[in-house]
């Protein structure tokens, strides 16, 4: 039987496709926050990858690429019929954030990949990811990528920092050329003249 090839976590894959954005509420009953999200393919080795892009109800979290193949991995380790915590999902991220498996949940429930227990709103069931699958195929037919706005704001940010560094350095160079110039002194320094000492005067008889 063949070994079935280790799954890596990466934060960028390359060739990414975005193929469908969408939005979720969040898994606690009693959040009204708002979660948008992409679904990437990897054309290279045919592979779907979810990235959480943003949240109206606060709270850190990161936009990293996570891969289906790493997601199921994890959800198939847990008991069948077993529900399980959003926690199982840790470890598909490179950051440590407290709030990405939770938010990767409800995006996972969203399509179906994962379903919510009756009277248990923080628990799991594995759904189906098969008929996710089929319902991506549409997406992939079309090959009309849609809009990466995370690395978009990603490029603005960093054109902001080079433009602040540039700034800067010109103002470091403005400042150094209005500096009077110190050179060293070329005249010895003079030493102190020592007084001769006065001859004692003779006293009269």
């Amino acid at each position: 039987m063949a070994t079935k090839p280790a799954i890596t976590k990466t934060t960028n894959p390359s060739g990414m496709r975005i193929i469908k954005k969408g939005t979720c509420g969040m898994i606690a009953p009693s959040s009204s926050g708002q979660l948008t999200y992409d679904v990437g393919y990897q054309e290279k080795d045919r592979t779907f990858h979810f990235r959480v892009t943003g949240n109206t109800g606060g709270g850190y979290f990161s936009k990293e690429w996570v891969s289906l193949d790493l997601i199921l991995e994890h959800i198939e380790a847990q008991p069948p019929g077993q529900p399980f915590k959003s926690l199982v999902l840790r470890k598909v991220y490179v950051s440590t954030g407290a709030n990405n498996y939770g938010f990767l949940s409800a995006v996972l429930r969203k399509e179906g990949l994962l379903l919510p227990v009756p009277k248990k709103p923080f628990s799991h069931l594995a759904g189906d990811a098969a008929l996710f699958m089929k319902a991506m195929q549409s997406a992939l037919k079309a090959k009309t990528d849609l809009e990466d706005e995370v690395a978009i704001e990603d490029a603005e940010k960093a054109k902001v920092r080079e433009q602040r560094a540039a700034a800067m350095q010109k103002a470091l160079a403005v400042k150094a050329r209005g500096k009077p110039m110190q050179t060293a002194s070329t005249t010895a320094p003079k030493r102190p003249v020592k007084k001769a000492p006065r001859k004692p005067v003779a006293k009269s008889a």
